[in-house]
């Protein structure tokens, strides 16, 4: 289970003199999905979905996934080189997704440096956190027959 923040209590933080409010949007076994909201202006600053993968799921995507597999072939032509490096991967990794709403780019960097101190700080069983920042300018729901 990932530890992020602690989901009976209200989180907030402060970025660059900006009451940020951070609830949890859903918890699974292995993700989390945390909306983050400037409460003054009633909107949302982003959404982040934090993913743990195990070491034999990432193995896994390594060999069979094409875009992975057609990376691995590119970057490591020599097959004995590329079985090396999959035998290694022995370690769990916390993949974050961090969609950012286009007015709050400017927090970007902040909102990354305190996912990814949070995470480390409370999952020091894992030594990769990898973030993939997103910036978007709307969003558009879709929901049972409107689909």
């Amino acid at each position: 289970m990932i530890k992020f923040l602690n989901i009976s209590k209200q989180n907030i933080t402060v970025l660059k003199g900006l009451p940020i409010h951070i609830n949890a949007h859903f918890i699974t076994d292995t993700s989390q999905s945390w909306i983050f909201s400037n409460t003054r202006a009633q909107e949302g600053v982003c959404e982040a979905h934090i993913h743990f993968i195990s070491p034999e799921n990432n193995k896994k995507m390594m060999m069979e996934q094409p875009l992975w597999r057609g990376y691995l072939c590119e970057e490591m032509p020599d097959e004995n080189i590329r079985q090396q490096m999959l035998d290694h991967i022995n370690q769990p990794i916390i993949h974050v997704i961090l969609n950012v709403y286009q007015d709050y780019k400017y927090l970007a960097a902040d909102m990354v440096d305190f996912i990814y101190r949070l995470l480390k700080k409370n999952n020091d069983n894992v030594e990769e956190i990898v973030v993939d920042t997103f910036i978007y300018s709307e969003v558009m729901e879709f929901e049972g027959d409107n689909i």
